[in-house]
């Protein structure tokens, strides 16, 4: 995708296909490729998705979900669950409640323990989101 312009895709709820097609979606942050060699050290423009970057040249098909997401979570949510509690906590620092939405979700599917609610419903105990609160109480 080298003519694409990656900067309109920011702030939308996107779905990536990368060039090993594996689909990704969520709401996308556009990173300049001056702010990703900066950052980064890539001298790329990408697009962030949580701690997720997806570089130009990885990207092979982009589109803007116009309805949102198409499923509870996906695989951005499932890897960041499998690493464990720590990286689940600190996706919640992107403040992005959709995805949080979606991380709980797969929390609930992953069957973490009591302990490690606890902690997820003590570091969320301030979002007044109301989808979130909902999803909080069905863990």
């Amino acid at each position: 995708m080298k003519n694409i312009k990656l900067s309109k895709y920011d702030n939308k709820c996107v779905r990536i296909v990368d060039n090993f097609d594996y689909v990704f979606e969520g709401n996308a942050v556009y990173n300049s490729k001056e702010y990703n060699y900066h950052e980064l050290g890539v001298n790329e423009d990408g697009l962030q998705i949580l701690n997720f970057i997806f570089y130009k040249s990885i990207i092979k098909k982009i589109d803007i979900l116009e309805n949102g997401f198409t499923d509870k979570y996906g695989i951005i949510e499932k890897e960041i669950v499998s690493d464990g509690i720590e990286d689940v906590l600190d996706a919640f620092d992107y403040e992005d409640n959709d995805h949080i939405c979606r991380l709980i979700r797969c929390v609930k599917d992953n069957n973490f323990d009591k302990d490690n609610i606890k902690r997820i419903k003590d570091y969320l105990r301030y979002n007044d989101d109301k989808r979130v609160i909902e999803e909080l109480k069905n863990i």
